[in-house]
């Protein structure tokens, strides 16, 4: 990420380079990189509101498992 934020291109390091250095002063390489940080975040977004529903989803099986096998505990100390 330094690379992207140097004020100089140097060419030594140039064609390892994946994103381009950002110019501070041109207005449209600053709305393209706010672009694609818009674009990053509502991909994170999504992310995480799959990620969190899953997790609810095995939470909630976890719970009714242990449940269960609470449940079949108490009552096998009731049968025998």
């Amino acid at each position: 990420m330094s690379l992207i934020l140097s004020p100089k291109k140097d060419q030594k390091i140039a064609g390892k380079k994946m994103l381009p250095t950002i110019n501070f002063l041109d207005s449209y390489s600053i709305k393209s990189w706010g672009d694609m940080r818009e674009i990053f975040m509502s991909y994170g977004k999504q992310f995480l509101f799959r990620f969190e529903f899953f997790m609810s989803i095995s939470l909630i099986f976890l719970l009714l498992e242990f449940l269960y096998e609470f449940n079949m505990y108490l009552y096998a100390d009731e049968v025998t």
